[in-house]
């Protein structure tokens, strides 16, 4: 009896140990599982990016005179392409735009937004195995490394398409590394600085999303803000949102009904000399037209009937000018150059 009794303690030892061995088989299994959900996503992981992007632009006018302007972004897979017996996939993009025109004075004067069609990102390919993105440039043929995510605190960032900087003056430097918790995995996120004759500045003012991209976006340059502004605003997999939290909202149908958006009419020639065509789409009574010049300043407005109507621009000095109708589905702001 004794030694019945200690074969079944033997056995449940036993037991236990075979369920430990597997209960880790399982937690190793679970973890190399959602480590490898963590390479750049393809388009089978039906993948979006909302960036945005601004951009200040200068006129050859008074000083200062000039104009903001900023876009959202949608980003998102479209067809795959085969460069060199490689298969490429194709990003594509919307634009969705603000556009403020500004001068010395410091408000803004005047502004209008626009839309801009579907129309090609970038091409790129994923190596999900060495945990690297590389962009094909249709300027030089050439495919470039886009991003490493096996990168180390103290290191050089790699000479990538986004990075601009020559390492024999400024560098770009890995500074730091955090974790950011998309969903319920932890990616990995390294912090980037500038170096700059052995000190650094601009700590983080980027950082890189382990499987995301950097918080620039996917392919906008890692420079410090001058004149421009880059930022990845959610990032979703299967259209549930990851970035920056599973509580924001990833609209994908931003800039969607372009049509509407778009001012109805036509203005030519423009460039001007003399006289412009004003031709609506939709034909409408007592449309109020007003002429504005680069400064926001109005300089004249009258009442037009019908859907055509010619105006004479003759007096003006030449220049940058803008025609806005303030009536049903003609209404919108467009721009002409005065010769």
């Amino acid at each position: 009896m004794q030694r019945n009794l200690i074969n079944d303690i033997t056995a449940d030892i036993n037991m236990n140990k075979m369920k430990l061995l597997i209960y880790a088989f399982i937690i190793v299994c679970v973890g190399t599982t959602a480590r490898a959900q963590q390479h750049f996503p393809t388009p089978a992981d039906n993948p979006f990016w909302m960036l945005e992007h601004g951009q200040l632009y200068q006129h050859d006018c008074t000083p200062g005179c000039g104009y903001y302007t900023s876009c959202m972004l949608p980003v998102y897979y479209g067809s795959d392409t085969v460069i060199s017996t490689t298969n490429y996939h194709r990003l594509f993009k919307r634009s969705v735009c603000h556009s403020m025109l500004t001068s010395p004075s410091p408000y803004c004067i005047f502004s209008c937004d626009f839309t801009i069609p579907e129309e090609p990102y970038a091409i790129i390919y994923v190596d999900t195995v060495a945990n690297k993105v590389y962009q094909y440039s249709e300027y030089d043929g050439g495919t470039h490394l886009l991003y490493d995510f096996n990168l180390s605190v103290g290191q050089l960032y790699p000479p990538t398409f986004n990075n601009p900087y020559n390492p024999s003056s400024d560098s770009l430097m890995v500074l730091s590394e955090d974790s950011v918790l998309l969903g319920n995995t932890y990616h990995k996120k390294w912090n980037l600085g500038v170096k700059t004759s052995g000190s650094i500045h601009d700590s983080a003012f980027v950082s890189i999303i382990e499987g995301v991209g950097s918080t620039y976006g996917i392919t906008a340059d890692l420079v410090t803000p001058f004149e421009t502004s880059d930022a990845l605003i959610c990032f979703s997999i299967a259209g549930t949102v990851l970035y920056p939290d599973s509580a924001s909202a990833c609209d994908q149908t931003i800039g969607l009904s372009e049509t509407a958006a778009r001012p109805s009419f036509e203005i030519y020639p423009n460039p001007a000399q003399n006289m412009i065509q004003l031709n609506l789409i939709y034909s409408e009574n007592e449309i109020p037209v007003s002429l504005f010049n680069a400064h926001g300043q109005k300089i004249c407005g009258q009442i037009i009937s019908g859907n055509s109507a010619t105006l004479n621009v003759s007096m003006l000095p030449s220049g940058l000018y803008f025609i806005r109708i303030d009536s049903g589905r003609n209404a919108g702001v467009k721009g002409f150059l005065k010769e």
